[in-house]
């Protein structure tokens, strides 16, 4: 399980979280890219066993996208 969090510092209110394995901005109106809760944006992230960077963002309502976060690690992965 990855974990996102995030503020909005604008006071619009979050809309969305993304997680992927690419560093790539995901575009803001696109709907598969994005979750309303953090837990469904992680569940969505298919995990492969080994050491993977996994990129973070968080969407606003008024569609500011957040800066890029990363973060590397090593985990045991099982598929079920």
């Amino acid at each position: 399980v990855v974990t996102v969090a995030g503020t909005d510092t604008s006071g619009s209110g979050i809309k969305a979280y993304s997680i992927t394995l690419t560093s790539t901005q995901p575009d803001k109106d696109d709907s598969l890219a994005w979750y309303a809760n953090a837990t469904d944006a992680s569940n969505a992230l298919s995990l492969a066993t080994g050491t993977q960077t996994v990129y973070g963002w968080v969407i606003d309502n008024a569609n500011n996208i957040s800066v890029l976060v990363a973060n590397t690690s090593s985990k045991s992965v099982t598929k079920s």
